[in-house]
């Protein structure tokens, strides 16, 4: 999947929500949303990504424990693209340039 998306999106953002409980009742859960556009013709399959200068995508991490009431506050802050009070436990950053 990671090959796929180099070679046909541009990557806008991510949003790794890591130990917040997206579904109650689903075990296991590590989410992580990736919001970009596909930049290829997907009537070639051999057409790949333009060779212009990475774009730097927008990196929401939440970095608290899995505790139902932060939830919400998390959530508020990844939709608003912005770092969140301690309480909501959401880091968000323009990510590094990949050197490629």
């Amino acid at each position: 999947m990671r090959e796929f998306l180099a070679r046909h999106t541009r990557i806008d953002r991510l949003v790794l929500f890591r130990n917040l409980t997206l579904f109650p009742d689903a075990p296991g859960q590590h989410n992580l949303v990736v919001v970009g556009e596909r930049v290829t013709d997907p009537l070639d399959e051999d057409s790949t990504r333009p060779t212009e200068a990475a774009a730097r995508p927008q990196v929401s991490l939440y970095v608290g424990p899995a505790r139902p009431e932060t939830r919400a506050p998390s959530l508020e802050a990844i939709v608003a693209g912005r770092n969140a009070p301690a309480t909501a436990l959401v880091r968000t950053f323009g990510s590094q340039r990949n050197a490629t």
